[in-house]
C-alpha cells in the first residue's frame, strides 16, 4: 500500500511538470489556468463514468458503490496536485482552440464505448 501511495504521488507530480509546459501566462494566472484545465477533465471524467455506467444491467448501486468511488478516487489526484506547488514558472504555452468536430467525434466515440461495453460482456 506505502509503494502505491508514493507511486501515484510520482504520477501526480510528473503530471504538473508536463501540465506546466503547456499552460500560458505567469504568477496566478498560470495556475488558475491549470486549476481550470485540470478540473474540467476531471468533471468530464465523471459525466463519462455516469453516462457508461447508466448502461449497466445491474443498475446504479454498481454504479453508486463500484464505478463512480473507484474512478473519481483514481482521477483524484487531478484535483489536490496543486498541493504539490507548480505554476511558478512562466512561458508562452501551448494553446490549442476548440474544436466542435474533434468535440462531437469525442462524445460519438464515447457513447459508442458505452453502448458496446458497458452492457456487461458475457
Amino acid at each position: 500500500m506505502l509503494a502505491g501511495y508514493f507511486a501515484y504521488r510520482a504520477v501526480v507530480r510528473a503530471s504538473i511538470a508536463t501540465l506546466e509546459a503547456r499552460v500560458s501566462g505567469s504568477g496566478r494566472e498560470r495556475l488558475d489556468g491549470m486549476r481550470r484545465a485540470v478540473r474540467l477533465c476531471y468533471i468530464a471524467g465523471a459525466a463519462t463514468y455516469v453516462l457508461i455506467g447508466a448502461f449497466n444491467p445491474y443498475g446504479w448501486t454498481i454504479l453508486l458503490m463500484s464505478v463512480l468511488p473507484s474512478s473519481l478516487g483514481g482521477t483524484s489526484g487531478l484535483l489536490w496536485m496543486f498541493h504539490f506547488g507548480g505554476a511558478a514558472g512562466s512561458g508562452p504555452g501551448w494553446y490549442f482552440g476548440r474544436r466542435w468536430p474533434w468535440i462531437l467525434a469525442g462524445a460519438c466515440a464515447t457513447l459508442v464505448y458505452a453502448i458496446v461495453f458497458a452492457r456487461t460482456l458475457r
